[in-house]
């Protein structure tokens, strides 16, 4: 068995190379990087793009001159002058001297004909010396298909000689991998190589004399030269590639490759962004640079819109086809310094002036604006918490999800709650922790026949301000200000219960009675008590719980869905946004119009859907991450809209950072994160100092 080992492999890693037909699996990663470098890097796909553009340009005729090349190689005999006297010193310094000479005028035609384009010189290499013991590296092949090498021997102390590999020798080397990689690669001895690829392992040589010009398809061949005695020569390597300028604008200061680099990355950028024809695509560099004309005059179009005054800017900041401002900040401080220059006059500004300025002054706030979104703030409020992050690592678990505090409250401020069961989590922690809670409706005495859910005797804790139950959508809020103010006439409506044998108003869930008598003495009660409690709250905490309601036959709303015995009364419905924000400012302007100090605290409500209404087309999980997300739209409109509402992300802080916020049957939240979501709000909207800080 033949084993190579060579230490060039991309990733630092050993190659080996086996016989055919006992492949190891680093023979198959080297191949696949090498089949990597050559295709899939960008600026390999970038020169293609470069490439497909510069030939669109030209309507030379090619495939003759591609047919000379047929086998990827031509050696031209005698095709340049040789140097009359051998002079290295300072070579480098006349290499810009020399191009023309070689390239211009006649062989510049046969390279603009072979790409069918104009061409620039990608790279420029020099050999000085050559010896049986140091080979010329082989060429580097990894231009992809686009790309032509030239190599000029200028001069020679002694004989030159050319390896030229065949192109399936050269197709081998590129499927194992042997091409395109690391320098060790182009230098190393390929014949035993070639032999554990199965390809003939003798590389014939050609025979150079000064003047003659060896052309290469790089994708095609490998070639490398040799002397056989010590030998002085001056051997110059070009690397061509597709251009759609000329090459002598690199002269010109544009684009000078530096010898023994390859100016590649980024080669196909400049030339693209230089030379494209931008119609109406407006093309910003990398760093906010207008590199054309035309690219400034799309970016004043887009702030001034005036098509005269443009072109007279345009005039000013690009005279010639490069801009003088290099990036989006320059242009804005070269209009600023303009705008201030008209404005020191000391004559009035011309209507179209201040228009103008208008302009200006307007696009460069949204343009402050827009470049500091992710700039303001905290980072750890701008940026998700990432508890890997090598400098910042951050939790979820000790992340309370809000920006700004409002101090609403302290301790002696009137303060009461609605909504959902979770709503009633916050109430009995205000009464448990010294808020004042208003309370106008305490639990009915066993005489009244009105039992309510959500008392307990031993706690002397209420549920809500007043006894209107569990309000689990929107509407529901809305309707209970009306019936306490007096603003909409409800007809009373009771159901039979059969599991208490109670009835049961639509409106009020959780609070049942013995009879319709009880219903009618304890009706008029219940709306003063209601009507006292709005009346009183500065601070009202509205929870929202779903999307989904049931709908009487006379518009109103259930406050949950019906018993057996009220389907033929009810229709189901799912409200959208809007129906929703309608609902909460419909509350929220009649207990302002009887309180102006009414202030609501609004939040979504983390608990889950029990059940959806609609099964036969969506899983209640389905449905219920719908109605989380209206409801969280229409809180997000609420607050935009309404001053005195303040939202309240209780929501977030249970279903995204808390590690394991719920209680057994995994719908309603356990009391450890019922006491996060308080310390959030305290932290939120106390006035005082408290023991809570955020985290």
């Amino acid at each position: 068995m033949t084993m190579i080992q060579s230490n060039h492999l991309t990733t630092g890693t050993p190659y080996l190379l086996r016989l055919p037909g006992e492949p190891p699996r680093e023979l198959r990663l080297r191949a696949k990087e090498a089949l990597n470098l050559i295709t899939y890097f960008d600026f390999t796909l970038r020169l293609a793009e470069l490439h497909e553009y510069a030939r669109s340009m030209e309507s030379g005729v090619t495939e003759s001159y591609r047919g000379a090349l047929a086998n990827g190689v031509l050696i031209c005999s005698r095709a340049c002058t040789p140097l009359a006297k051998l002079d290295l010193a300072g070579v480098e310094q006349r290499l810009p001297s020399l191009l023309p000479g070689l390239l211009e005028p006649k062989p510049a035609e046969h390279y603009r004909h072979y790409f069918g384009s104009e061409f620039f010189v990608a790279g420029i290499f020099l050999e000085r010396s050559l010896s049986p013991a140091e080979l010329s590296p082989w060429n580097r092949s990894f231009f992809g298909t686009h790309a032509l090498e030239l190599f000029f021997l200028l001069q020679a102390t002694g004989e030159v000689h050319c390896d030229l590999l065949s192109e399936l020798q050269t197709k081998a080397l590129h499927h194992a991998g042997y091409v395109g990689c690391q320098p060790e690669a182009w230098q190393c001895d390929l014949a035993p190589v070639l032999t554990a690829l199965g390809q003939p392992h003798d590389i014939p040589d050609t025979l150079l004399v000064p003047g003659d010009i060896v052309l290469l398809d790089p994708y095609r061949r490998l070639a490398r030269f040799h002397a056989r005695s010590e030998t002085e020569v001056l051997l110059l390597h070009l690397v061509l590639l597709p251009c759609p300028k000329p090459w002598l604008t690199q002269l010109e200061g544009q684009w000078e490759p530096k010898l023994g680099q390859l100016k590649v990355v980024g080669a196909a950028e400049h030339f693209l962004e230089t030379a494209l024809p931008t119609g109406t695509s407006l093309i910003v560099g990398e760093h906010g640079e207008f590199k054309q004309r035309a690219q400034l005059g799309l970016a004043l179009e887009r702030i001034f819109g005036d098509p005269d005054y443009v072109l007279t800017l345009t005039d000013k900041l690009a005279p010639g086809e490069v801009p003088v401002v290099p990036d989006q900040s320059a242009l804005c401080l070269a209009l600023r310094k303009g705008m201030a220059a008209a404005l020191n006059r000391t004559t009035p500004l011309p209507a179209a002036d201040n228009d103008r300025l208008r302009a200006f002054l307007s696009f460069e706030a949204q343009y402050e604006d827009s470049r500091t979104r992710y700039r303001v703030g905290r980072p750890e409020d701008v940026f998700w918490p990432n508890p890997v992050h090598e400098s910042h690592p951050r939790s979820l678990a000790d992340t309370l999800p809000f920006v700004q505090r409002h101090p609403l409250l302290d301790r002696s401020t009137p303060i009461g709650s609605a909504g959902s069961c979770f709503a009633a989590e916050i109430s009995q922690y205000l009464q448990l922790n010294g808020y004042r809670y208003v309370v106008t409706e305490t639990i009915p005495a066993p005489e009244s026949g009105v039992v309510v859910d959500g008392y307990s005797p031993e706690d002397g804790l209420t549920p809500f301000c007043a006894n209107y139950g569990l309000l689990f959508n929107a509407p529901s809020f809305s309707q209970l200000a009306e019936r306490a103010f007096g603003e909409r006439g409800f007809h009373p409506l009771l159901f039979r219960d059969q599991a208490t044998h109670t009835y049961v108003d639509p409106y009020r869930e959780g609070v049942y009675f013995a009879s319709a008598a009880c219903y009618d003495a304890d009706r008029e009660v219940h709306t003063t008590a209601v009507r006292r409690a709005l009346e009183t709250c500065e601070v009202f905490v509205v929870t929202l719980g779903l999307n989904e309601c049931w709908e009487l036959w006379d518009g109103t709303v259930m406050s949950r869905n019906p018993r057996d015995n009220g389907y033929f009364f009810a229709r189901h419905r799912v409200l959208d946004v809007q129906e929703n924000i309608d609902a909460v400012e419909r509350f929220n302007d009649l207990c302002l119009r009887h309180n102006p100090a009414f202030t609501i605290i609004l939040s979504v409500s983390p608990v889950p859907f029990l059940a959806t209404g609609r099964g036969k087309t969506h899983h209640v999980v389905e449905a219920n991450s719908h109605s989380k997300a209206v409801l969280r739209v229409a809180a997000e409109e609420l607050v935009r809209r309404n001053p005195n509402i303040h939202y309240f992300p209780s929501y977030e802080l249970v279903t995204t950072c808390l590690p394991q916020p719920w209680a057994d049957d995994c719908r309603h939240v356990n009391r450890d994160a019922v006491q996060r979501v308080m310390q959030m709000f305290e932290t939120m909207y106390l006035k005082a100092e408290t023991d809570f800080t955020k985290s």
